[in-house]
């Protein structure tokens, strides 16, 4: 049963065991000097940090703790009777959700104004994308969180970028075996949107290098050969079209191109049987 304890509400276990832990300190004369110093010894399986950051730690047990919260443990007995028996269920709900296999780490906040925010790192079975979730923790949640139990609103979420995960990598394996896939990621976002991010090989004529070739041209048997490799380049551009891996400009290039080599026909003198190594040998 949930009992209120100053403005938070807090099981019965929890309860009894920072009152205990009151009476301790009273007994030592420990008068809550070195609050988190104190809080690391008394829940050894926690790791404790100073702030409001959410996604702050490693692991399945962080607790984060408003400076302010922890002045006000260190000043008022009763706050932190309060804050020690919400710490306790806190730890309890970590542990009753650290069995998840998809689970990389979580932790809660303790903010400014005593109120809870839960955050949780995962990773789906089938993407290699995290999936962050932050939420402010109403009573009811934290309730049935700790009764190890999750909101329907979150299971039901959770299933559904579960399901949106799995369609899009299964669209991304559709693709394996087409023209000029490469591959690609799918991404989550902490609301839970999911985009897709595909690579393609791509078609490019080397419009300079095939330029500088063609000023290179001193025989017609240079002009030739140029032709021929102008020919494939215009083959490949042509495919890369077909399968979208280029657009129409990439395939004008290589035509304007020919049609400058075949201009320069009339440039060149009559082929030379002396002249025995190609220009276009050397620049390829």
């Amino acid at each position: 049963m949930a009992v209120k304890l100053g403005n938070s509400y807090v099981s019965e276990t929890a309860l009894n065991y920072a009152q205990t832990q009151a009476i301790e300190e009273l007994k030592s004369s420990n008068k809550g000097s070195n609050v988190l110093g104190d809080l690391s010894r008394k829940f050894k399986d926690v790791n404790f940090s100073v702030g409001t950051q959410p996604f702050n730690g490693k692991g399945n047990n962080n607790i984060s703790i408003s400076p302010n919260v922890l002045r006000q443990m260190a000043d008022d007995p009763d706050k932190r009777l309060e804050y020690k028996a919400l710490i306790y269920d806190c730890r309890q709900t970590l542990k009753n959700t650290a069995n998840r296999p998809d689970l990389q780490a979580q932790g809660f906040v303790i903010g400014s104004d005593g109120g809870l925010r839960m955050w949780s790192i995962s990773k789906s079975d089938n993407s290699k994308s995290q999936v962050r979730v932050l939420l402010n923790m109403t009573e009811e949640e934290f309730k049935q969180r700790l009764a190890g139990r999750l909101p329907d609103k979150e299971l039901a979420k959770r299933q559904k970028i579960a399901e949106s995960l799995k369609a899009a990598n299964d669209y991304l394996n559709s693709r394996k075996g087409e023209i000029g896939f490469q591959g690609g990621s799918v991404s989550v976002d902490k609301d839970g949107n999911i985009s897709i991010t595909s690579a393609k090989a791509t078609v490019t004529f080397n419009e300079s290098k095939r330029a500088t070739q063609l000023a290179a041209v001193k025989t017609p048997a240079d002009l030739r050969k140029l032709m021929k490799i102008l020919q494939e380049d215009l083959k490949e551009c042509e495919a890369g079209l077909q399968n979208n891996m280029c657009d129409e400009a990439e395939v004008e290039k290589v035509k304007k191109m020919i049609e400058r080599a075949q201009q320069k026909i009339n440039e060149l003198p009559e082929e030379s049987p002396k002249f025995a190594l190609s220009v276009i040998d050397i620049l390829i």
